[in-house]
């Protein structure tokens, strides 16, 4: 994936650097150099090996975590082009062929944080080690607290 990003990246730069360094009026080169800039970013910025935002809606496809596209229809359409048979996220529940799934850690690409979802993916066995003692540390808390309240009363 790093090596497709770096040769999107080439070409960007030979094509700007062409139109850039030829005989244009500086309006053309202004031009030419906005165009790159922004095609740098669109190609860099909107498409990720491993999930960034958690509060943005996203589309999982191919390994590859999408932002920024409309999801109509059971399609996700991003920079023109229509994704199908992946999974689009939105506020925890995951659209699939028209239907709405509750989203589960770990499948299809959801993770709520990127702290879970590099724990998730250093081994299963750790996460699910981490899980527990995190879910004992909620039931110790909790507990805690519980008594608290039967004393104030």
């Amino acid at each position: 994936m790093v090596r497709n990003k770096l040769k999107s990246i080439g070409a960007i730069a030979a094509l700007s650097s062409a139109l850039l360094f030829n005989t244009c009026v500086a309006s053309e080169k202004d031009f030419a150099a906005g165009v790159a800039v922004g095609a740098l970013a669109g190609s860099v910025l909107g498409v990720y090996d491993s999930p960034r935002y958690y509060d943005k809606p996203y589309y999982y496809y191919g390994g590859r975590y999408y932002y920024g596209g409309d999801y109509r229809d059971g399609y996700y359409i991003y920079n023109g082009k229509r994704l199908g048979d992946g999974h689009y996220y939105n506020r925890g529940h995951r659209y699939h062929k028209g239907h709405r799934y509750p989203a589960k850690v770990g499948n299809y690409g959801y993770y709520r944080s990127d702290k879970e979802y590099k724990n998730y993916h250093k081994s299963k066995k750790d996460y699910h080690k981490a899980q527990k003692k995190a879910l004992k540390k909620d039931k110790h808390y909790n507990k805690h607290n519980k008594k608290n309240k039967q004393k104030h009363k």
